[in-house]
């Protein structure tokens, strides 16, 4: 039997769980691909040193999109490298899209089994104001989301 993953990735040490555990469930398959998703979003606003109001400024900049967007790659290629390594087959999506969104989207694309992504330990806050993209997807997904914790 085969499957297909997709892995939420964003090169954090949850995420470098996750990946563990999506080469893992291919392993254990008998064989598939791992869709490798990372996002940016080109309408959020980042805090930055020249914010007079932090956290808040306008949307990013076309020269900060464009860096994004270059480091969305680079960790795409970069978990990409770790899965070939351990000879799990392996493709990327870079998104502009919402995380919860692009991971949804890949996965219907993709013709996926399951989903995969790190969790993060946020406080209290976070789920109020706007939650998470763990939570978007536990909600929203059509298929099994799989939590991977992170390290203690």
């Amino acid at each position: 039997m085969s499957i297909t993953v997709v892995l939420g990735y964003d090169g954090s040490p949850a995420g470098e769980r996750a990946l563990d555990q999506a080469a893992g469930e291919v392993r254990r398959a008998g064989g598939g691909r791992v869709v490798v998703v990372t996002a940016y979003e080109e309408n959020v606003a980042y805090p930055t040193a020249a914010s007079i109001e932090p956290p808040f400024v306008p949307a990013l900049a076309e020269d900060e999109l464009e860096l994004a967007e270059k480091y969305a790659l680079e960790l795409a290629l970069k978990a990409e490298e770790r899965l070939k390594a351990a000879g799990v087959e392996c493709e990327h999506v870079v998104s502009d899209m919402d995380p919860a969104d692009a991971l949804m989207t890949a996965a219907a694309d993709h013709r996926a089994g399951m989903v995969i992504v790190g969790g993060h330990r946020h406080g209290a806050l976070a789920g109020i104001f706007g939650g998470s993209t763990t939570q978007r997807l536990l909600h929203h997904c059509a298929l099994p989301v799989l939590v991977v914790p992170p390290p203690d």
